[in-house]
């Protein structure tokens, strides 16, 4: 998604995203991420959880290159997605919430979102 999707640009996807859902420093993403939330963008459902995954993605890439992210990407399993994210980022599901916030914020201030 942070290559941009649905013909919409990373930008346009991620203001979509931050004016669609209600994002504090005390979102439960855990939660969102289990609910399955959704926002639209032209008609078109994204999960929440795709744009996290996104943010995760575009931090893997530019800090350990593409290899890494395909292991993330690989792990379909929710307990091999939490252990893959512990080995690559140190995030895991107690701290989850705090990193994928300092992760979203940076990306509003890069982005002047």
């Amino acid at each position: 998604l942070y290559g941009g999707s649905w013909g919409l640009s990373w930008q346009e996807m991620f203001t979509a995203f931050t004016n669609k859902i209600e994002m504090t420093r005390n979102t439960d993403w855990l939660k969102l991420r289990e609910q399955k939330v959704f926002f639209e963008t032209d008609g078109h459902k994204n999960p929440t959880d795709f744009m996290v995954n996104a943010l995760f993605v575009k931090k893997i890439e530019s800090e350990k290159g593409f290899a890494p992210v395909l292991e993330l990407l690989d792990a379909k399993e929710e307990a091999t997605y939490f252990e893959t994210l512990e080995k690559l980022m140190g995030i895991t599901k107690e701290n989850y919430n705090r990193e994928v916030w300092k992760l979203l914020k940076k990306e509003m201030e890069d982005l002047e979102v």
